[in-house]
């Protein structure tokens, strides 16, 4: 079945005490598409950021994309990245795709670019973080989240 990689981007943290902390950017209004492809979407919790670039949004969107040791002020431990070429007429996700890093010039361009009314973005938060007990197992839980949204079956 296709997967998401022409409608997506996204990075997953597993951070501080073994949560699991992401941010996605999905074309359209709502990641629904997302949601109807895998199933593993309702162990998160899912809200909007935006659409607006504000001040705020745009502060907690660098707390994701631009970390590079830390998370709201949590280790990060692993960091897995949903990163396929696609691009929109108004948005070039594939060149995003492309040139990103976790840095705030990444994000500026970004902003630069970004079209809010084809495109949004959601933050993610993993609600069983308290069974997570070991780093390989809450890693694998990110790894096999990815192969779902790519529309792999898992081995």
């Amino acid at each position: 079945s296709a997967g998401m990689e022409s409608e997506s981007f996204g990075v997953m943290h597993v951070c501080g005490n073994l949560e699991i902390e992401g941010l996605w950017l999905f074309k359209g209004e709502d990641p629904e598409n997302m949601f109807g492809k895998n199933e593993d979407t309702s162990w998160f919790s899912w809200n909007q950021l935006g659409p607006d670039a504000s001040d705020p949004v745009k502060a907690a969107i660098a707390d994701i994309w631009a970390a590079t040791s830390t998370v709201g002020g949590k280790e990060i431990k692993d960091t897995q990245i949903f990163n396929a070429p696609a691009s929109s007429p108004s948005f070039d996700l594939a060149a995003f795709k492309a040139s990103y890093e976790p840095s705030d010039a990444a994000l500026a361009k970004f902003w630069e670019t970004y079209d809010k009314e084809n495109w949004s973005i959601w933050r993610c938060v993993y609600d069983y973080a308290d069974d997570n007990e070991d780093l390989a197992a809450t890693k694998e839980i990110v790894t096999e989240f990815m192969k779902k949204s790519a529309g792999m079956e898992s081995e």
